[in-house]
């Protein structure tokens, strides 16, 4: 269930799971959150990986979240836990920024976020659009509740963004806390979780 202290709280994230179904599984399955952003990559320039890495910096341990697929399909809300452990170092993201280097062995924890990076994890993840196969190393914590695994459809997405249009540029961004809760009721009302656990 849900803290009413998480629900007060002003951040609600939406969490892009890369219009990929084993991904999106994966994630829900392990209670995580994951995305591919790394600098120098072959298929994202830096300016799109620096992009991503400045808004996990503002994902904080009590946030809450929805899973999300393109076109407006949601399978779940969450609330954001902390990282996984034990992680072999602690860095900063403003430090990952201004390097443009990645670590490349163990878990790591970031002081100025609930984002981690877990590299022992071997999973690859082919995405439905192309032959590649994704790491998936940068993750979140999610505490899954309110599951659809088909998803549900709900418009409205796109005026809910706090930032114009960020669910075209960002996998993780913010949106208003009246649509995170109308969403979340939805997905309850079609997952069978209890009333009981009925988020207010």
């Amino acid at each position: 269930m849900l803290s009413e202290k998480a629900v007060e709280k002003k951040q609600y994230w939406c969490f892009n799971f890369a219009n990929d179904k084993q991904l999106l599984h994966y994630g829900l399955a392990k209670n995580l959150w994951l995305c591919q952003y790394v600098y120098r990559d072959t298929y994202l320039n830096d300016a799109t990986v620096t992009r991503n890495w400045r808004k996990f910096k503002e994902i904080k341990v009590g946030d809450t979240c929805l899973a999300y697929l393109p076109n407006s399909r949601f399978y779940a809300a969450g609330e954001i836990i902390p990282p996984w452990g034990p992680a072999v170092l602690r860095d900063n993201i403003d430090d990952i920024i201004k390097g443009k280097q990645h670590h490349k062995n163990g878990i790591i924890h970031y002081n100025d976020s609930a984002m981690f990076e877990d590299y022992i994890d071997t999973t690859l993840f082919k995405g439905e659009n192309d032959n590649l196969s994704w790491r998936r190393a940068q993750r979140v914590a999610v505490k899954w509740q309110y599951i659809v695994m088909d998803g549900v459809y709900i418009p409205g997405l796109a005026n809910a963004c706090m930032v114009t249009n960020a669910y075209r540029f960002c996998g993780a961004f913010q949106i208003k806390s009246d649509f995170f809760k109308e969403v979340k009721d939805i997905l309850m009302g079609n997952s069978g979780d209890a009333p009981l656990n009925r988020i207010r």
